[in-house]
């Protein structure tokens, strides 16, 4: 390439450059990426932060749930207890004090968690 040929096609990138920066600076292009990229990072936080209060409300749920539960079976096994009566009526100690736990101020909170927080 002769240097002639180098110099008018640098002179012709040069034009079209400064037409996209023409165009880019008539329509606030840079503005509009930097709100569009704005508007996407703070909907990703909203919805990392809906993710994170659904999973932290299932764990409240399981916690509530499953501790009547498992420390009243435990009770059963230690004392070596296999009477199906006494296993009922600690499923039935276990049921109310999950109903218990789910009345509670936690409790509550971790319910309005699952549902996406409208009860708050």
């Amino acid at each position: 390439m002769t240097a002639w040929r180098v110099d008018e096609r640098l002179q012709r990138l040069r034009t079209e450059l400064d037409d996209h920066t023409r165009i880019a600076e008539q329509y606030r292009l840079s503005e509009r990426f930097a709100e569009i990229l704005g508007e996407a990072a703070d909907y990703s936080r909203l919805v990392q932060t809906q993710e994170s209060q659904q999973i932290a409300g299932a764990l409240g749920v399981l916690t509530i749930l499953g501790l009547p539960l498992s420390t009243a079976l435990s009770i059963l096994q230690v004392m070596g207890d296999e009477d199906p009566v006494h296993l009922l009526i600690a499923v039935a100690t276990a049921f109310a004090a999950t109903v218990g736990g789910l009345t509670t101020h936690y409790g509550r909170l971790v319910l309005s968690s699952l549902r996406g927080g409208r009860g708050r």
